[in-house]
């Protein structure tokens, strides 16, 4: 476990992303208590990524594998814009639509940033609804609109060939999960049989998204898109009634957190071949959430210990639930990324300093 510690003169710092050579992004406080997204590598230690110009914060969400980083960033007249930070040009202000006052890229769901610097999210129009976008280096932001009859949409993960994901609302007012191409444009990826919503989450370079739909017994369930099948329920664990996809990988296995049968919350991963598989939980632990899952089908969370403390896990196929442990003198931890490498980055609480470290666990 390596403590990628703070910021100079700041306190607390975690981590959000991870890429595949193990750069990590992320925030910490700076030494005038603002939040600053950082970007950290192992020959350069933590960078401050700083703000935009007149800006009070920023918060570092997505990174690829070139080191680019996406988040948003605070202005001070009091709205916020998404960016991109490179190491040659710094950050930049990837603006709003035609009128509008804000942006800003997903912060808990991604990637918001593919492997070719595009960066999703949602900004404002001129009439203060919320629209999608797409942003290229060559494009600028671009509109992606919304479903027919629709008034608003917003963009939750982009893949490598630029496809992206969201959910928007109908001409009827239901909101519905949508995958949006250069092509095709806006395509509306329905419900589940009975259902009345659905939301995407993950899509993977094959164009094959994840994401929760409501189903006939008002329910949420997990589904897979593809182009070919259309929206498949992922179905329950045994006994079990809700269920929640978060990631997809590139072999189409799907990670999230299921309702079981005695009520509480495990983590899961879903395959072609053997369906909804719990993860179960740490020894004498309750409960377990997946945050992220690599090509390799390994998954990161974080779950329940004995004590009822949270501790940071990464699951593989043949070790099962591994507790990721905290800092010396830790309270708890999480984990919130993955790389192929089997990397997992996230956060541990501190007892002593009252504080907060993004942390980097490595096999």
């Amino acid at each position: 476990m390596t403590d990628l510690g703070t910021l100079p003169g700041g306190t607390d710092s975690f981590a959000t992303a991870i890429n595949a050579h193990g750069q990590v992004t992320g925030n910490a406080v700076a030494a005038g208590g603002a939040q600053h997204a950082f970007r950290w590598t192992r020959s350069g230690g933590m960078r401050d990524l700083g703000t935009l110009p007149d800006g009070t914060f920023s918060r570092g969400t997505g990174i690829n594998a070139r080191g680019l980083v996406a988040g948003n960033a605070g202005l001070s007249e009091g709205t916020q814009h998404a960016f991109r930070w490179t190491d040659t040009g710094g950050m930049r202000d990837l603006g709003t639509l035609p009128g509008g006052r804000n942006s800003f890229v997903p912060q808990e769901l991604g990637p918001a940033v593919n492997a070719g610097g595009q960066v999703i999210g949602t900004a404002e129009t001129a009439d203060r609804t919320q629209h999608a976008f797409r942003w290229t280096e060559s494009g600028g932001m671009q509109d992606l609109g919304t479903l027919p009859g629709g008034s608003f949409s917003r963009a939750t993960a982009i893949n490598g060939p630029g496809q992206v994901i969201g959910i928007g609302d109908t001409l009827g007012g239901a909101q519905h999960a949508f995958r949006w191409t250069e092509s095709g444009g806006m395509q509306d990826l329905g419900t589940l049989p009975g259902g009345t919503f659905s939301q995407a989450t993950a899509i993977n370079a094959h164009g094959e998204v994840a994401g929760n739909a409501g189903s006939a017994g008002s329910t949420q369930h997990a589904f897979r898109w593809t182009e070919s099948g259309g929206m498949q329920d992922l179905g329950t664990l045994p006994g079990g009634t809700s269920v929640q996809a978060t990631v997809i990988n590139a072999h189409g296995q799907i990670a999230g957190d299921a309702m079981t049968a005695d009520g509480t919350v495990h983590a899961f991963r879903w395959t072609e071949g053997g369906g909804l598989e719990d993860l179960g939980t740490l020894p004498g632990g309750t409960s377990s959430e997946a945050a992220a899952i690599n090509a390799h089908g390994q998954i990161a969370g974080q779950a329940r210990t004995v004590d009822g403390i949270f501790h940071a896990f990464r699951w593989t196929e043949s070790g099962g639930m591994e507790d990721l442990g905290t800092l010396p003198g830790g309270a708890g931890s999480f984990g919130s990324g993955i790389n192929a490498r089997g990397q997992v980055a996230g956060g541990s609480f501190l007892v002593a300093e009252g504080a907060l470290h993004a942390v980097l666990w490595t096999p």
